[in-house]
C-alpha cells in the first residue's frame, strides 16, 4: 500500500505499517468470530449435530451459543487492550511525524 506523497505522514513507512498491523488485528479477530460465529446457524438449521443432550435438558447448542457469549467478552478485551496501545504508539507516532512534516 502507497500514498501519494503529498499527503504528509500517510507516506511515511512506519505509518503504513502501523496501519497495516492495526488491520491485521482487526481482520484477524473478525475472521476469528465469524469463524466461530456461522456454524451455529448452518449446524443448528440443516444437521442434528447440535441436538445431543448434555444434561439437565441443556443440548450442544446451548453451550455452544454460551462460548459465543465468551469469546466475544475475550476478543472485545483483547481488543480493547490492544487498542489502547495503539493509539498510544499513533500519538507517538504523530508527534514523531509531525515535527518533520510541512503542509
Amino acid at each position: 500500500m502507497s500514498y501519494p506523497k503529498d499527503i504528509g505522514p500517510a507516506a511515511t513507512p512506519d505509518l503504513e505499517e502501523f496501519v497495516r498491523r492495526n488491520h491485521r488485528v482487526r481482520f484477524g479477530l473478525a475472521a476469528i468470530v465469524l469463524g466461530f460465529f456461522l456454524p451455529l446457524p448452518i449446524l443448528g438449521g440443516f444437521t442434528p449435530a447440535l441436538d445431543a443432550h448434555i444434561g439437565l435438558g441443556i443440548t450442544v447448542a446451548w453451550v455452544y451459543a454460551f462460548a459465543q457469549f465468551v469469546l466475544a467478552l475475550v476478543v472485545a478485551q483483547y481488543y480493547m487492550r490492544r487498542a489502547r496501545r495503539s493509539d498510544a504508539a499513533g500519538e507517538r507516532l504523530i508527534e514523531r511525524e509531525g515535527e518533520t512534516w510541512t503542509p
